[in-house]
């Protein structure tokens, strides 16, 4: 499927067809700004940071994990270095990040899971090796913005995104390890 250059958003689109947006059946001279893209866009992760402090947020955490208290200084650290980043441009094709509470049959618990869905697609994925960068820069899933609070939702983004460090060159040195051991089960 080909692409055609959209001037309103200044980005290739595979939506705009002989000058007409697909998506929401006008002539793109009629649009002043992407009606797909202003349909995904809620809050950034980065925004809601800025909302709120980190008391709120660990204790929002610790509420759905408790057995994390002890590691108060990381979330900390891993919170105020995510305020001292600069978000992304968001591209149409970026994952949304979505947090929503689920229950273990097995164990009878509540749990908050946390994950990315590719908004075109609506398939899941796994976010927990996503850049830091890329993570402040993604939008929130308008449904886990109705049912959670906002500590709720950036608790659940700390601990998912800190599951394997608190220091992003840690986290990458994991996933790194993880590829390594697969290309090594293969052989």
């Amino acid at each position: 499927m080909g692409k055609t250059f959209c001037k309103v958003e200044k980005k290739w689109c595979k939506l705009l067809k002989r000058g007409v947006c697909t998506f929401c059946d006008n002539n793109i001279e009629k649009v002043n700004r992407c009606p797909r893209l202003a349909k995904i866009e809620t809050v950034r992760l980065i925004e809601l940071l800025k909302r709120t402090n980190f008391e709120d947020t660990f204790k929002a955490l610790c509420t759905w994990h408790s057995d994390q208290e002890k590691n108060k200084n990381g979330y900390q650290h891993v919170f105020n270095t995510l305020l001292q980043m600069k978000p992304k441009k968001h591209n149409l094709s970026d994952l949304i990040i979505v947090v929503e509470k689920t229950k273990d049959n097995i164990c009878n618990i509540e749990y908050l899971d946390t994950h990315g869905i590719d908004p075109i697609t609506k398939k899941r994925f796994g976010i927990e090796f996503v850049d830091w960068n890329d993570w402040i820069s993604m939008f929130i899933y308008e449904q886990t913005l109705n049912d959670l609070t906002p500590e709720e939702i950036i608790g659940a983004c700390l601990y998912e995104m800190t599951f394997y460090g608190f220091e992003e060159a840690k986290v990458k040195q994991q996933l790194q390890k993880m590829v390594g051991d697969i290309e090594e089960m293969k052989k």
